[in-house]
């Protein structure tokens, strides 16, 4: 239980830059929706791609 309670900043920084990596690889995406005027545009995708990521990132944390 100990394991959860300490704070390691550096993989809060990985976590960190991997959501960012994920919101900034589907911008291009969102915008592109966004441009054609399709349903899912430019909040969409980076909100679903970082959810995602997050998610990844905990099921490695608790499998792993």
């Amino acid at each position: 239980m100990e394991h959860y309670l300490t704070w390691n900043s550096e993989q809060a920084l990985a976590h960190l830059v991997a959501l960012a990596v994920a919101y900034v690889l589907a911008l291009p995406i969102g915008w592109n929706r966004e441009r054609e005027e399709r349903s899912a545009g430019l909040r969409t995708f980076p909100l679903v791609a970082m959810a995602a990521c997050g998610f990844v990132m905990i099921a490695i944390e608790v499998l792993g």
